[in-house]
């Protein structure tokens, strides 16, 4: 040991100067990282919540047009089924002549 302390030798203030600047800047470094990497994931996070809604609203669209199609498939069906309960005014038949087949 030396006479004023230290271990292996003196350091020029300088040198020290430049250590702790080298530990600061290696410090500033981890914490942009760490503050990039929270960044990233809030932006991946909110990404992601909108992909969700967006999802939820076409499935809801789709949901919404195919109760749409079953209520009109419904009401044609329901318009059919009257104009089938109905006796038809008009009558075809069809028969085979010599020149070929004849409606009537």
């Amino acid at each position: 040991m030396t006479a004023n302390g230290t271990a292996g030798g003196s350091m020029s203030p300088m040198t020290s100067l430049l250590a702790v600047l080298y530990k600061a800047g290696r410090l500033v470094r981890r914490i942009l990282l760490g503050g990039l990497f929270v960044v990233a994931a809030g932006i991946v996070a909110i990404a992601t919540a909108i992909l969700g809604i967006l999802v939820a609203i076409a499935a809801l669209m789709l949901r919404i047009k195919v109760q749409r199609q079953g209520q009109s498939a419904r009401a044609s069906a329901s318009s059919r089924s009257d104009h089938a309960s109905e006796p038809a005014s008009v009558t075809l038949e069809a028969r085979q002549t010599g020149e070929g087949w004849t409606v009537e």
